[in-house]
């Protein structure tokens, strides 16, 4: 796959990320759905993440009870849902901190957290 590819992938997937899917919620409604619960900011994050790592989990988990027949299909899709569901989490704590997430910059700033870079230097 190259650049443009990727980008293009991450691009629409940032896009369903922020929107949600049929069943799931988008970044912004994630982000209020934690932020209801009268904690500090932190502890919100913190909840988040945990949930986040924990669906992440399970999704490997589920995929993996095909086997290796299933591999082919299953691989895929893991891939695909682990990215939308760190993408939404990422979005969602860059919301809660504040940034716009449909600015220019508050797409970049969720990249550079996704690419595991220092935003702020």
């Amino acid at each position: 796959m190259d650049v443009t590819a990727m980008e293009k992938a991450l691009s629409m997937s940032y896009d369903k990320a922020l929107s949600g899917i049929a069943g799931m919620k988008g970044a912004e409604a994630l982000a209020a759905e934690y932020m209801a619960t009268g904690d500090d900011l932190e502890k919100q994050v913190d909840m988040l993440i945990r949930n986040q790592v924990i669906k992440c989990g399970a999704s490997g988990f589920l995929t993996s009870l095909g086997g290796a027949i299933t591999l082919p299909v299953a691989l895929p899709a893991n891939v695909l849902s682990v990215l939308y569901m760190q993408l939404q989490m990422i979005a969602a704590i860059a919301h809660m901190g504040g940034y716009d997430l449909q600015s220019a910059q508050g797409s970049i700033e969720t990249g550079w957290y996704q690419g595991g870079d220092d935003v702020d230097g």
